[in-house]
């Protein structure tokens, strides 16, 4: 816990760059098996941005699907090397998708939906943030009172909240019930750092910085099978540009 709160301090202490969009990267990564029986690893770039006047923009593209066994990689050898989907330019109608329901970039957890105002004032130290957020829990549709903070609290860590926030977003999970702090993640997809972790997963947090590295899915058996990497996040004056023929990639919130 000393180690959690130490990168938590230094994330409430950096400052933020300035600018009127904030944009965050994420490289998805899942382990699964195609039709063939190879075992494949699908990489995807998703991406989220706001903007000054209630925009908001959300896109994911493809990238690879390969094998990622040296078994897999010979079988698919074996069968020709056929082109694996979804990657990049497998389809030209359609080189990205819009994401998930823009409406919902700000929901935090059932009936809890800031504005981005709203969000960024939200409290730095964990009580009080805690409290906070408790002011929109309603048992009648929102159900159990603590796992429903942990969901809200696990969104504001990588949303525009200020890092003090985010910071204090991770005290509370940390403190949540079914959630230790681990160190040493095996780096499976490249996050190598203190956890957050329940049985379901890890939030992967950089001990030095106290910036999110990403999240992991662990199987029952506690083996990554899938990842989410924040390969780029922050604030600037670049207003995000959705990829060409990409349908309902903008809205307004």
């Amino acid at each position: 816990m000393q180690k959690l709160e130490a990168a938590a301090a230094r994330l409430a202490a950096t400052p933020e760059a300035k600018g009127r969009y904030w944009r965050r990267d994420i490289e998805e990564v899942m382990r699964t098996k195609d039709d063939l029986y190879y075992r494949v690893e699908e990489r995807a770039m998703e991406v989220l941005a706001l903007g000054p006047d209630r925009e908001v923009y959300g896109w994911r593209e493809p990238i690879s699907s390969k094998p990622y066994t040296a078994g897999g990689l010979k079988a698919w050898r074996r069968d020709g090397s056929p082109r694996l989907c979804p990657a990049r330019g497998c389809d030209k109608n359609m080189p990205a998708s819009s994401s998930a329901d823009l409406d919902l970039a700000l929901e935090l957890a059932d009936g809890l939906k800031p504005t981005l105002t709203e969000l960024r004032s939200l409290p730095k130290e964990p009580a009080a943030l805690r409290a906070r957020l408790l002011e929109s829990h309603d048992a009648q549709v929102a159900g159990e009172r603590e796992e429903w903070l942990a969901g809200a609290a696990s969104r504001l860590v990588d949303s525009p909240a200020t890092p003090g926030t985010r910071a204090a977003a991770y005290l509370l999970l940390a403190r949540a019930p079914g959630i230790e702090v681990v160190d040493g993640v095996p780096g499976t997809f490249g996050l190598d750092g203190l956890a957050l972790q329940s049985e379901a997963g890890q939030i992967v947090i950089d001990r030095r910085t106290g910036q999110l590295l990403g999240r992991q899915g662990l199987t029952p058996e506690g083996a990554a099978w899938r990842a989410e990497i924040v390969k780029k996040v922050g604030w600037s004056e670049v207003r995000p540009v959705p990829p060409a023929r990409c349908v309902r990639c903008e809205a307004r919130l």
